[in-house]
């Protein structure tokens, strides 16, 4: 069996004005890091339980993109300052930045997501970027963090498009993994896996995205709850599972190369991995009849089904072909490919998502 790296508590059933007492079993002389409106929201309640438990605390904000220069930075002032503890509060940047930050500090981090747009809360690995905002490097931190504080009412009262965008991030591992089972069908971790991330699809694709088609005022709330669940602990789970088979697909290749675009940062992380999925789906053959069915539902919710919802609106095949050659550099072969894969076959395949994107808004 492989390693299995998971947080040591995933609590989901209190606020976090109650999680003091949880969060002293960690530390108690923590480095508070956060963005701003995650803290406007949570930072109050924070303050108040981290005192009447006894905790020392220093708050930054932080902005921009998560970066290994930062990280490192941040790690250097956590020995300096003799911290004990990392609490992570806001979103997946800031959870990113957090957990690179606390390893090279070495020391244990809390999260405390404030949207379920990713699940960066709980995975081990941090997504590190350029100043700019192009995807630059993974960091996999050496622990996973040690308590997730998950407050349900705060991340359902954030704008419903962060929880939709990470809908989509989650639906996105079930066919990524699915992706690399020819030949590894007997991969008893890759099986596990597969079995997380059915769960995902159950909960989100056929629940969540079925409901919401309907409009997202008309979800019911245990719907929106365990999407929040799917979206952080359930994707976590997944990407937990360390075998022999390398985590597959062509979505997140396609995020990765895509963020080297300033046009596509208008988007959310798993509304580019959405589209990257189509792209996926298509060079595995899909019919074009299934991609449409699911671009219906994305379109429903506020996916982008087209390269212009993407941003791309300048120079549209160059930048095509610019994300066609960044996801050949990255893959290289694809064993679930019906074609070769090529500069030229991921570039048809882009620009046929992108038609059937804009033959549904011209409905």
């Amino acid at each position: 069996m492989g390693v299995i790296e998971a947080p040591d508590k995933y609590e989901n059933k209190i606020r976090i004005a109650d999680a003091g007492e949880l969060i002293s079993k960690v530390g108690r002389n923590a480095l508070i890091l956060a963005g701003s409106r995650a803290y406007e929201a949570a930072g109050r309640s924070l303050e108040e339980t981290l005192t009447s438990s006894g905790i020392s605390f220093r708050t930054e904000i932080l902005a921009g993109y998560p970066t290994l220069s930062r990280a490192q930075a941040l790690g250097e002032r956590i020995k300096a300052e003799d911290y004990d503890l990392v609490i992570a509060v806001g979103g997946g940047r800031i959870m990113d930045q957090s957990k690179a930050a606390a390893d090279f500090g070495g020391v244990p981090i809390v999260t405390i997501p404030t949207i379920a747009a990713t699940c960066a809360a709980w995975s081990v690995l941090s997504v590190l970027y350029t100043e700019e905002g192009a995807q630059d490097t993974y960091l996999y931190t050496k622990e996973s963090p040690k308590l997730i504080i998950v407050d349900k009412e705060l991340i359902l009262a954030a704008p419903e498009r962060y929880l939709i965008s990470g809908v989509t991030d989650a639906i996105a591992k079930w066919y990524e993994i699915r992706s690399n089972f020819n030949g590894n069908e007997y991969d008893l971790e890759l099986r596990l896996q597969i079995k997380v991330s059915e769960l995902i699809l159950e909960l989100l694709e056929k629940e969540f995205l079925d409901a919401a088609s309907a409009g997202t005022d008309s979800i019911p709330y245990q719907i929106k709850s365990n999407a929040v669940d799917a979206n952080i602990f359930l994707a976590g789970l997944t990407g937990s599972i360390l075998g022999n088979v390398p985590y597959g697909g062509l979505a997140h290749p396609f995020y990765n190369r895509a963020t080297h675009l300033k046009a596509t940062h208008v988007r959310l992380h798993g509304e580019i991995v959405s589209f990257g999925t189509e792209v996926q789906l298509l060079i595995e053959g899909r019919s074009e009849d299934e991609i449409k069915q699911r671009a219906v539902k994305l379109k429903a919710v506020g996916a982008p089904v087209t390269l212009e919802e993407l941003g791309i609106t300048e120079d549209v095949e160059g930048s095509v072909r610019f994300i066609a050659k960044g996801i050949l550099e990255r893959v290289g072969d694809y064993a679930s490919a019906e074609v070769k894969l090529s500069e030229d076959t991921l570039t048809q395949a882009i620009f046929k998502a992108d038609e059937i994107g804009r033959s549904l808004c011209s409905h």
